[in-house]
């Protein structure tokens, strides 16, 4: 993903105080109330649009709802790994306690 360093630096820091209940809404309404699989493929198309409203030099882009946009999709990236991860911890520790 190629984006402006300040662009990446400033959804890193709001990453990193990412609160799902809090911040994922804010992100995009609704999300919330869906599937968890549909998370983060909404997470990249809606980013996807913002980075092209953000090329296009659109009077509708907002920088601050793509970085929002931005920060949740690195936030649930990660929660989507360490997830994945702990599943797979999880599941070498019952294999080595056979």
């Amino acid at each position: 993903m190629e984006r402006p360093k300040l662009l990446i630096n400033c959804a890193k820091i709001a990453a990193r105080r990412y609160r799902r209940e809090r911040d994922l809404p804010g992100a995009i309404a609704g999300l919330m109330a869906r599937p968890e699989t549909e998370i983060l493929p909404t997470l990249i198309s809606t980013e996807q649009k913002w980075e092209a409203e953000r090329q296009a030099r659109s009077a509708a882009y907002k920088p601050s709802k793509h970085v929002q946009v931005l920060a949740a999709l690195l936030a649930e990236s990660d929660r989507a790994r360490m997830t994945s991860q702990t599943k797979a911890s999880g599941s070498d520790d019952l294999r080595s306690a056979m």
